[in-house]
């Protein structure tokens, strides 16, 4: 009777499956039909997602498991838009640069380091009050982070090359982002996954003690976190299972070697992981926090709803105040049509056109 019951559960299984897979199809289908701009007003977007052309929803407790690729037309960028978010979506979005640099550009990494307080209170210096410094810094950044993002991956937009710089991070952050009942933001997941990785890298002698310790001190200060409770040896074995599904075999773990360069890890064994884990969480326990971000959890910002007025910048301040490229951004909350006027106008501008005649 077991074995009876096992072998329709995985006819079930196998069936659930199945569907799943044609429905992915099929949206697909429906989504090449589409021509879409992409707006890009978040940290992590302006800083990562910029480049990418995935289209993908979450599955089970694994972060993008289904999706597709698909190009928007253009895709509308201004670091403007950065005033009118939360802290923590700053916070959020440091994270990703930290990715970047820690593996690719020294130079961005070195700026993160000097500046990270201010950055994040400041909003990379498009807060009222910046300093003249602080946005100078804070555009080298974006432009040189937005710069080796585009190197990195324009060439392989389709991710056809597996052994990926800018997957730092990304390695068991898709199963431990939705673990918690309330999910964790993207940016904290991955500097987890990060600070775990950076713990294993020193454990290799990629990196310095000297080196580890700067980069774990980066996260601790930016409020990002590099531990939590729930990231044991099952979700390590686990999210390894998984991710060695999506890199044909390989565990292709991007590491810094040394800081601000990359190598793939590929040689460990399940004993080294669980040992660096271990090391790992002791060392997060001399941390501020114990290791613990904050606001790590996704909240009502998350889905756009945010509350200005809690941060100082109402809606029509903020419109008052910036760019008509940006205007057309904030304006989404009061009209989509309006926004979409004003963002082609910026379009037609950039490719040589005036009021639709080129």
């Amino acid at each position: 009777m077991l074995r009876t019951f096992q072998h329709n559960h995985q006819q079930t299984q196998s069936l659930r499956n199945a569907e799943m897979v044609q429905a992915v199809i099929q949206a697909h289908r429906q989504i090449q039909q589409l021509e879409a701009i992409r707006l890009r007003e978040r940290p992590c977007g302006e800083f990562s997602e910029i480049v990418s052309i995935k289209v993908a929803v979450n599955y089970g407790n694994y972060k993008n498991r289904l999706g597709a690729y698909h190009a928007p037309m253009h895709t509308f960028l201004d670091f403007t838009f950065l005033r009118t978010l939360p802290i923590a979506q700053v916070r959020n979005g440091f994270a990703e640069l930290i990715k970047i640099s820690s593996c690719s550009h020294l130079e961005v990494f070195e700026l993160l380091d000097k500046h990270c307080e201010d950055l994040i209170e400041n909003k990379f210096g498009r807060a009222d009050g910046s300093s003249a410094e602080l946005r100078r810094a804070a555009d080298i950044i974006n432009r040189e982070g937005i710069y080796e993002m585009l190197r990195l991956e324009s060439p392989n937009l389709h991710e056809i090359g597996l052994d990926r710089v800018i997957a730092y991070g990304h390695t068991w952050s898709p199963l431990h982002e939705l673990i918690p009942e309330t999910p964790l933001r993207h940016g904290h997941a991955i500097s987890i996954d990060m600070a775990y990785s950076a713990t294993l890298a020193n454990q290799r002698g990629f990196l310095s003690d000297a080196e580890h310790l700067r980069l774990l001190t980066l996260f601790s200060r930016a409020g990002l976190s590099i531990d939590h409770p729930q990231f044991d040896n099952d979700v390590l074995e686990k999210g390894t299972t998984a991710i060695l599904k999506t890199r044909d075999g390989m565990l292709r773990l991007a590491l810094p070697n040394p800081l601000g360069k990359c190598t793939f890890l590929n040689d460990y064994t399940p004993e080294e992981l669980r040992d660096a884990l271990r090391k790992h969480k002791e060392i997060c326990q001399q941390f501020p926090r114990e290791g613990a971000g904050l606001e790590a959890y996704v909240d009502a910002s998350d889905t756009g709803y945010t509350d200005n007025e809690a941060s100082g910048t109402t809606v029509e301040e903020t419109v008052e105040n910036t760019p008509v490229a940006t205007k057309a951004g904030v304006n989404e909350l009061q009209g989509t049509e309006k926004l979409a006027e004003r963002v082609q106008v910026h379009i037609n501008q950039l490719n040589g056109f005036t009021n639709g005649v080129h």
